[in-house]
């Protein structure tokens, strides 16, 4: 019966390990789309990077902002409304859970990086605090949603995301029962040869 119990955990892994595939990691330096075109400034994150090509659902709050003294010119960065909205990054409504969140500080300025599991609770945080400093957030195949917040002005540049597709409850059941249909088969066949 151990032998069992053995062959069907690793059928089963081995059907968790097939449906949770990762992908490249997606980089947004909101400078360029994912076509190499130039953004402009004032364009909503989504618009800038779909969320059909990106894996990822920005709050309508986020938008690009340029930061050249007042005329469009890159480098860009990303923000809330005013600066001061919270923004979230919405993966697992694109069918995704990320493996980690990596953002760079673009401003003098503090602000909070959150990441959350599919029930919303809080996987762990990072605060910036200093221009040009980076966070990354890795809860391999965990990560359902990120925020960034802040009281004051904010602003971050260089995601970074690497996406595994989350499987639907339905296929997970399907190759959970196939595992262990096959280790029940290879159990009896190895029980009937001994017999």
């Amino acid at each position: 019966m151990r032998r069992f119990v053995s062959i069907a955990a690793a059928f089963a892994l081995v059907a968790v390990l097939a449906v949770s595939a990762s992908a490249a990691p997606v980089f947004m330096n909101f400078d360029t789309d994912f076509n190499g075109n130039l953004i402009a400034g004032g364009t909503l994150v989504n618009a800038a990077y779909p969320p059909s090509l990106s894996g990822a659902t920005f709050s309508g709050t986020a938008v690009v902002v340029f930061s050249g003294g007042g005329v469009p010119s890159q480098p860009n960065f990303a923000t809330g409304t005013a600066f001061t909205g919270a923004v979230t990054v919405d993966f697992l409504s694109n069918g995704f859970f990320a493996n980690f969140v990596q953002a760079t500080n673009v401003t003098n300025s503090n602000f909070l990086l959150e990441v959350f599991a599919a029930d919303n609770s809080l996987l762990g945080s990072a605060t910036f605090t200093n221009f040009l400093e980076t966070h990354t957030l890795s809860f391999a195949g965990q990560i359902a949603s990120a925020r960034f917040s802040t009281t004051g002005r904010y602003g971050f540049d260089d995601l970074r995301f690497e996406l595994v597709s989350a499987p639907e409850p339905a296929s997970l059941a399907l190759w959970s029962i196939m595992g262990l249909t096959g280790g029940f088969g290879a159990w009896r066949r190895r029980k009937a040869k001994v017999a």
